[in-house]
């Protein structure tokens, strides 16, 4: 809340307390950090910026635009020719002729069509590193370079009579002479030997070669091939160029060598594999007859060698050994489901004791139990028994004498009969384990004594059979490469040939032209903002805050020059409103007990302090407070003119001379307002605003009044507002927009942070209205009564806003 006077008179004085300028020094109020610079002041700023620069963005971006119009006519449109390759796919096949596996995979023909061996025959045979006037086409049929040619751009001259030729360089170095019909160029490696019909004369050609591996990445980087159709059995290839003829020419010449080139390279690998295969085939003959004669060369030394048993034939050979492996496992297998039975007879026995009857059922599932007649027999007996027993059963009670004898026939059949001839079975069992046990032992013996023969020939068997294996593979391998190679076709040929295209695919004009306008504007504003940027003026209230650290007091908006006599009351409402609200922040940076000093001062001249400290103080005086203007300008102070009054005696004349302050103290017709002018001028005026007389003026202004505004040069021009800062204590700085120089700004300030000044805080000056927190106020909120149309200033402060700065 703004503070307001005391009920006394304008003139009545106002006592200071002890200490109020020390506890002024203190006193403060706003934030310790700048506040954060938020999006809509970046905006804002943005905005300003190119409206500040609004010629230079526009200029800029017509000459863009205009750039962009002119360089479409330079620049020509490309055109672009197609074709379609087939590749055949020979996994697909089931039939027919014997024919070789494709060359590639589907994916791999796109990096062959992309190679240089296919782009660089290309490039050579076109003579696409060549460039020549249309005109001179026809003297370079016969043009061609060796391995290693120099390049660059070159001119061929021709005499009147057209028998003498002349090559030069580009720099005009002279490379080669001679008759017409010789070779031109051979030392740099050129080809070429026109005739002279061809040349004619007085001929002036002009042409340029370049690396052909460089013509070849220019066709490349204008090349796209796509797999195309279902497993990529189609490949389209489109090259693009400026010229229809050409690109058609160059785009069928690239198809041609690469079926040229799928043939060469499928023909090359067919007769190395044949190479291969006959190669591994004899390797694979010798090595298969080398085993065959070692595997009858052991049999014929093992058959005939002498013998003192009484075997015929040795053991151990495949013609001689009996199967007595075969019958070994067969014994091991019939051992082991003897053994198996035998238990499962054992655990029903068991099972039958347990429950006082052998089970049946369990015994018909046993395998051996079918090969014991007796016992099969019996179980026989038990199943009809049991067939009895339900029939009578239907028929009978269990009482009845029937019924009653196949009980008991089965009780004995069940507790007897079967488990006696079950546990016989088992005991025949257990006789012929230990038979078939004692056979194996003996066979396992003499399968321990069998040679080693029989490995050593099976080892030869072996060895002769891979080999056999191995020789008829390969022998098949390479009748088939030798038929494949009798029907070597490739995998590709051409479905679509090039034809020259009558339209351009991409017109560049208008793609052109869009971006010569979106360039042109992008580089405008970046230009706008980065001028913004560099520009040492202060524009932007955040400037104050963040690069000078100083707290924003309040912003005086632009004062517009009156129109025929009159100002908005708009206008006029807002630059009264504005110092009404830093007379309010003015008034709480200093405590309430004492009086309010401040010197106005600003970094360089036309900031507007004057105007400033004028307005402040009237707006100080209106509000009630007590109000003494002091005209510390003693180099060019002009508050005299702007309240009317003279300007000697004034300040200037008090310090010389020592005049009665009463003298210089001159009233305006404000009661409240009075006004020390500057007085005369004079060289040692610093000097004398430094002495102690100075100092009395200070404190009397203390003692008689509330507010005192004290008007000094700017910061820059010279020691007299370090001087008169020091002298009250505290300092407010004006800051104009487009006007201060921020760096000035900023070492003033530093000079002034050395002394015993407090910074108040800067006062903004000529700042647009509606720029961020500084917007215009409602004033058409108040009531009919309080329009400032019908409340009209008073003369003070209308002089106040119509002096200058």
């Amino acid at each position: 809340m703004e503070r307001l006077p005391p009920g006394q008179s304008g003139n009545q004085v106002v006592p200071a307390s002890t200490g109020a300028v020390e506890a002024a020094a203190d006193y403060a109020v706003g934030p310790a950090d700048p506040p954060p610079v938020s999006a809509s002041s970046q905006i804002g700023r943005l905005i300003s910026a190119l409206l500040r620069y609004k010629w230079l963005v526009i200029f800029v971006s017509l000459l863009g635009v205009a750039g962009s119009v002119a360089a479409t006519r330079f620049i020509k449109p490309d055109y672009a020719a197609s074709g379609m390759i087939y590749i055949e796919s020979s996994s697909k096949q089931r039939g027919g002729p014997i024919r070789s596996d494709e060359l590639l995979e589907s994916d791999s023909w796109v990096q062959l069509i992309r190679s240089f061996a296919v782009l660089d025959s290309v490039v050579l045979k076109g003579r696409l590193y060549l460039t020549v006037p249309p005109e001179d086409t026809l003297a370079f049929d016969g043009f061609n370079l060796a391995p290693r040619p120099n390049v660059g751009s070159f001119r061929l001259t021709t005499d009147a009579s057209g028998r003498r030729f002349s090559l030069i360089s580009a720099q005009g170095a002279a490379i080669d002479s001679g008759a017409v019909g010789d070779s031109i160029g051979n030392s740099i490696g050129f080809r070429w030997a026109p005739s002279a019909n061809v040349l004619g004369r007085n001929r002036d050609i002009k042409f340029n070669v370049r690396p052909p591996r460089d013509a070849s990445a220019d066709l490349l980087s204008r090349l796209k091939p796509l797999m195309t159709g279902k497993d990529g059995v189609f490949m389209s290839v489109s090259l693009t160029g400026k010229e229809p003829e050409a690109v058609s020419r160059d785009l069928n010449m690239i198809l041609d060598e690469f079926i040229r080139v799928a043939a060469r390279l499928k023909k090359e690998k067919l007769i190395q594999l044949m190479a291969d295969l006959e190669k591994q085939f004899h390797t694979a003959d010798s090595s298969m007859r080398t085993a065959e004669t070692a595997l009858e060369d052991y049999r014929i030394n093992t058959i005939t060698e002498a013998r003192e048993d009484v075997t015929p034939l040795p053991s151990g050979l495949l013609q001689t050994q009996p199967t007595v492996m075969g019958n070994y496992f067969q014994k091991r297998t019939g051992l082991s489901a003897l053994r198996k039975d035998r238990k499962a007879i054992e655990d029903v026995i068991r099972r039958g004791v347990a429950e006082g009857v052998v089970p049946v059922d369990p015994l018909h599932t046993i395998a051996i139990v079918r090969q014991a007649p007796g016992l099969v027999a019996a179980l026989g007996e038990v199943v009809a028994a049991e067939n009895d027993l339900r029939q009578a059963r239907l028929r009978y009670t269990d009482n009845h004498k029937i019924v009653t004898d196949l009980l008991a026939k089965m009780d004995e059949l069940r507790k007897v009969t079967v488990p006696t001839l079950a546990q016989r079975l088992v005991d025949q069992l257990k006789i012929d384990e230990a038979q078939m046990e004692q056979e194996l032992t003996i066979e396992t013996e003499e399968l321990r004594k069998l040679p080693v023969r029989s490995l050593t020939e099976e080892k030869y068997r072996r060895e002769a059979n891979s080999a056999v294996g191995l020789t008829q593979n390969l022998q098949n391998r390479l009748t088939d490469a030798r038929f494949q190679e009798l029907s070597a076709t490739p995998d590709v040929s051409i479905l679509d040939r090039a034809h020259p295209p009558s339209r351009p695919s991409s017109n560049t004009a208008p793609k052109l032209i869009l971006m010569g306008v979106a360039g042109s504007i992008g580089l405008a504003l970046m230009l706008a903002i980065l001028l913004d940027r560099v520009d040492r003026k202060f524009r932007y209230p955040d400037q104050a805050t963040h690069d000078l650290g100083l707290t924003i007091l309040g912003a005086v908006p632009v004062i517009p020059s009156e129109r025929g006599g009159l100002r908005s009351p708009t206008q006029t409402a807002q630059i009264v409103e504005a110092f009404r609200s830093i007379r309010l922040n003015l008034a709480h940076s200093f405590p309430p007990e004492g009086p309010i000093i401040v010197t106005i001062t600003s970094p360089s001249p036309g900031d507007g302090k004057s105007l400033v400290a004028a307005n402040l103080a009237v707006s100080f005086a209106e509000a009630g407070y007590a109000t003494l203007l002091i005209d510390g300008d003693t180099r060019r102070g002009e508050q005299y003119r702007t309240f009317g009054i003279e300007r000697r005696p004034g300040l200037l004349d008090y310090l010389d001379l020592g005049l009665p302050i009463e003298t210089i103290i001159a009233e305006t017709q404000h009661p409240r307002l009075s006004v020390i002018p500057c007085g005369s001028r004079m060289q040692r005026g610093p000097e004398l605003l430094g002495s102690s007389l100075m100092a009395e003026l200070v404190s009397m202004a203390r003692r008689q009044y509330q507010v005192i505004l004290v008007d000094s040069p700017p910061l820059g021009a010279g020691v007299d507002p370090y001087v008169l800062s020091t002298a009250t204590g505290a300092v407010a700085v004006v800051l104009r927009a487009g006007e201060t120089d921020r760096q000035l700004a900023a070492a003033k300030l530093e000079l002034l942070g050395r002394l015993p000044v407090r910074v108040v805080g800067s006062i903004l000056n000529d700042i647009e209205v509606g720029y961020g927190a500084y917007k215009h106020y409602a004033y058409e909120y108040a009531p009919d009564a309080e329009l400032p149309t019908e409340e009209p200033l008073s003369p003070v402060e209308k002089g106040v806003l119509d002096s200058g700065r």
